[in-house]
C-alpha cells in the first residue's frame, strides 16, 4: 500500500481553477477523508466575493484518497444548504457509532450589514448524506467545533475559548485573537488552537505571523507547538503522521493559498500558555 507523499497537492479538474483552505483530515477506517474550503479565481461559475465586495465566499467540499492508487478521488461539493453568497470554512469531522458528524463556520445575510460567524453543524450517514446545516449556538462564533461530545467556541475578538459537554470549562490562552480550533484525528481530547499572539513581528501573507498549538483538553497542559518542515503550521490537520496545511506566500489577498500535505509534523516545546480558568 502506497503512503502519502509530503506536499501532495489534491488533484482535480478545477486544481488550477480555485484556491484551497481550512483542511480537516481523517481516517474512516481504510479511507482517508479531507474536508476542505475551496473558492473560484473567477467569478463566472460562483460568487467570488460576497455582496459587500470585501470578504472572499470559501465554500466546503470533500475528497477521499485512494491509498492503493496513491492519489486522491473526485471533489465533491459539501451541501450544507447555505445560499451560495454565503461563506463556509472551518470544517472537522467526528465519527461515532456509523455516523458522520460535521461542523463548520457559515455566515448569514452575506453583503446586508456586519458580517457574523456562526458555528452549524450537520449529521448524516456519510459526507454525501447529510442532513442540512443547523445552528449550534446562537451566539458569534469566529472560531470552534461540535462533535455529539464536545463543542468549543470563540468569537475570535480574544484569546477565550468556551468549552460545552464532556468538559465545560473557559480556557484563556496567551493569543491575542483565536483564529482556528480543531483536534487531532486519533485523539480528539487533543485540540488544535492557531492563533495569533500580541506584538507577533513576522509577516504571514500580510498579516502577522500564526502558531499552533496542541492542547490536551484532559490534562489541562499545552503538549507543545506543531510545526511542518520546521516552521509554524497555519490553520493545520492532523491524522496519526500526516498532516495537512496551507503554505501561501505573500499576497494581500491571499491569492496563493493552497492544501498540502506532509510526513513530518512535529511538536516541539513552547511557552505559549492555554489554561483553565472555570
Amino acid at each position: 500500500m502506497k503512503t502519502l507523499t509530503p506536499a501532495q497537492a489534491i488533484p482535480s479538474t478545477w486544481e488550477r481553477q480555485q484556491l484551497t483552505h481550512m483542511p480537516f483530515l481523517c481516517r474512516d477506517h481504510d479511507r482517508l477523508l479531507l474536508l476542505f474550503a475551496r473558492s473560484m479565481y473567477s467569478s463566472r461559475r460562483v460568487p467570488q466575493y460576497s455582496m459587500s465586495g470585501t470578504t472572499r465566499v470559501w465554500r466546503l467540499a470533500w475528497s477521499e484518497y485512494d491509498p492503493y492508487a496513491a492519489q486522491w478521488g473526485i471533489v465533491h461539493p459539501l451541501r450544507t444548504g447555505l445560499a451560495a453568497n454565503e461563506v463556509e470554512c472551518s470544517p472537522c469531522v467526528s465519527i461515532h457509532a456509523g455516523q458522520v458528524h460535521v461542523s463548520f463556520i457559515g455566515t448569514a445575510g452575506h453583503g446586508t450589514g456586519r458580517l457574523e460567524h456562526h458555528l452549524l453543524r450537520m449529521s448524516g450517514p456519510g459526507l454525501d448524506q447529510l442532513a442540512p446545516a443547523i445552528y449550534v449556538s446562537a451566539e458569534e462564533c469566529f472560531s470552534g467545533f461540535w462533535r455529539p461530545d464536545q463543542t468549543a467556541l470563540s468569537s475570535g475578538r480574544d484569546g477565550t475559548i468556551r468549552l460545552r459537554g464532556t468538559i465545560d470549562a473557559s480556557l484563556e490562552s496567551d493569543f491575542e485573537e483565536i483564529a482556528r480550533i480543531s483536534f487531532t484525528d486519533d485523539d480528539h481530547q487533543r485540540l488544535l488552537i492557531t492563533g495569533v499572539l500580541p506584538g507577533e513581528i513576522e509577516s504571514f501573507a500580510g498579516q502577522p505571523q500564526p502558531h499552533t498549538v496542541v492542547y490536551d483538553v484532559v490534562r489541562d497542559v499545552v503538549v507543545g507547538e506543531l510545526l511542518v518542515g520546521g516552521v509554524p503550521a497555519y490553520k493545520p490537520s492532523l491524522s496519526g503522521g500526516k498532516v495537512a496545511h496551507v503554505e501561501p506566500h505573500p499576497s494581500p489577498r491571499r491569492e496563493s493559498w493552497k492544501v498540502s500535505f506532509d510526513n513530518r509534523p512535529t511538536i516541539v516545546p513552547t511557552g505559549i500558555v492555554v489554561k483553565r480558568t472555570n
